[in-house]
């Protein structure tokens, strides 16, 4: 099985916004994890994928 490469910019932002929403950090490994999958599952929707990640995040 191959591990989905995220983009280091859409990792840093992921990043960025874990550690203003998401406490404690022992949960970061697992939100990257599902990150990776979703991203891999929706690479063909491209952008759409990316904007609704990122909208409910901000949320």
């Amino acid at each position: 099985m191959s591990v989905n490469k995220i983009p280091d910019d859409i990792l840093k932002l992921f990043e960025s916004i874990l550690m203003k929403k998401i406490s404690p950090a022992s949960l970061h490994a697992d939100c990257r994890k599902w990150l990776r999958y979703y991203f891999g599952r929706e690479m063909g929707s491209g952008d759409l994928f990316l904007n609704r990640l990122l909208y409910k995040l901000v949320q």
